[in-house]
Parts: structure tokens; sequence; C-alpha cells
């Protein structure tokens, strides 16, 4: 669902960090400070590159 919250659009996601759904696609991916992307923000093992 978008909403408009003082003139910005925002978005309610249920499943924002993509675990409920088990697929093998990326939602999103994190740049850490380190320079490297991962899939999720609470596993150092989900390093991609």
């Amino acid at each position: 669902m978008k909403y408009s919250v003082m003139n910005m659009s925002t978005v309610l996601d249920e499943d924002c960090m993509a675990k409920a759904d088990g697929r093998d696609e990326y939602k999103y991916l994190i740049l850490r400070p380190n320079r490297k992307l991962y899939s999720k923000w609470d596993d150092p093992a989900s390093l991609i590159f």
C-alpha cells in the first residue's frame, strides 16, 4: 500500500527483509561500508560480491 506523508511517497512492506517467500530472487542489495554487497542485513554469509 502506498501513502503520502508530508508530500513524500511512503510504502509499507509487510516483508521488507524478504524472508517469508523463500525465493532465490533478491528484493534489494545492501552496500556496506566495506564496499561489498550483501543480500541480508543480519547475515554476514549473505555476501554477493
